[in-house]
């Protein structure tokens, strides 16, 4: 699924946020496909010329697709953290399977 969420400031500087869109992806995540569901979802919304950044995780796919696009793209800093806590978790599970086999 890709989701489109648009962040901005109001007249008053007040930060505002909304969920645009949602696509779920019928094939595979090839880049052209996301590329083409990024600027449809632009042009839909009327908001091509408004966007300053999209922000991305780092799949190969989305870095290129966005590359590949008129968008500036830049890393999910919060991503890749949920990515590091997940991998370090993991890590964990693994080493407790360690000791418990290498004590059986």
């Amino acid at each position: 699924m890709l989701s489109f969420t648009a962040h901005w400031l109001n007249e008053e500087f007040v930060l505002q946020h909304k969920s645009s869109a949602n696509a779920t992806f019928t094939g595979s995540h090839l880049v052209d496909y996301i590329r083409s569901l990024l600027e449809e979802l632009a042009s839909t919304w009327y908001i091509a010329s408004l966007i300053h950044v999209i922000m991305r995780d780092d799949g190969p796919n989305m870095v290129q697709a966005i590359n590949d696009s008129s968008f500036v793209g830049k890393g999910c800093f919060i991503h890749a953290l949920q990515l590091a806590i997940k991998a370090s978790l993991q890590v964990e599970k693994t080493e407790k399977y360690s000791e418990r086999t290498k004590s059986s």
